[in-house]
């Protein structure tokens, strides 16, 4: 695997509290090659956006892929082309190309999560954590997630190659960040795929300030654009729940 993914290194751990926390702190120590992957097997406290936890378990990929920081790319333009990037590689590597985007870091298929991002900006580096649910047995998690997660074995109804999909999310990633597209072109390719447009949400941010309204789409800064009444609220960040089912 290490000669697949050169020039990436790889920092491998068997048990992590969380690829993040680990790659952050090695990033404050400059301890991080650059493209590299903190990987671990056994991951026991993944961390989410704001106070959300990531519950993984066997078949679970959770990895943290570290890059020196574009800083003529705005941080909270890294979840979109991050985003977009694993979606197509799913779709490459298992054939399921109906999986959708839910701003600003979460994939799903048919309403359930399937993968859940991490995007941070630590010291100089670009930190993109993923918890790809690849060949996780959905009944063995805890009873109250069951019916919001799904896998991409339980999506095809056969196993993925857990090494083969970090692979080819490594090269999509490294390739993808070099090439440094345009906003425009990755905003194109992300409203293809995005869940929440024309749909009531409910958008909270880390002040706990609430609103709701119907979700226009991204603007041409990717902020999510949100009609509540008669005004228009360009939201950069936050924890969006759609009203209604998916």
């Amino acid at each position: 695997m290490r000669a697949a993914l050169a020039p990436t290194t790889i920092y491998w751990f068997s048990r992590l509290g969380s690829t993040n926390t680990r790659a952050a702190a090695m990033a404050r120590r400059d301890e991080l090659s650059a493209p590299s992957i903190v990987l671990t097997g056994w991951q026991v406290a993944g961390r989410g956006r704001g106070t959300n936890t990531w519950w993984s378990s066997a078949g679970s990929l959770t990895a943290t892929f570290a890059f020196r920081a574009d800083l003529t790319r705005p941080a909270h333009h890294l979840p979109l082309l991050a985003g977009v990037i694993i979606r197509r590689t799913v779709a490459q590597v298992t054939g399921v190309t109906d999986v959708k985007l839910k701003w600003p870091n979460d994939l799903l298929h048919n309403g359930r999560k399937v993968c859940g991002m991490l995007c941070e900006r630590v010291n100089g580096y670009d930190l993109i954590g993923v918890g790809l649910n690849v060949n996780l047995n959905v009944s063995a998690a805890p009873p109250l997630l069951r019916r919001r997660i799904t896998s991409l074995s339980e999506i095809t109804g056969r196993q993925t190659d857990q090494s083969q999909m970090l692979i080819s999310l490594a090269t999509a990633m490294r390739i993808g960040l070099s090439e440094s597209p345009s906003l425009e072109t990755v905003l194109s390719e992300y409203n293809q795929h995005h869940l929440l447009a024309g749909r009531q949400v409910s958008v909270s941010n880390s002040d706990h300030q609430q609103l709701s309204g119907f979700c226009i789409g991204l603007d041409p800064e990717g902020r999510l654009i949100l009609k509540s009444g008669s005004k228009l609220h360009h939201i950069i960040a936050g924890n969006v729940e759609a009203i209604g089912a998916f």
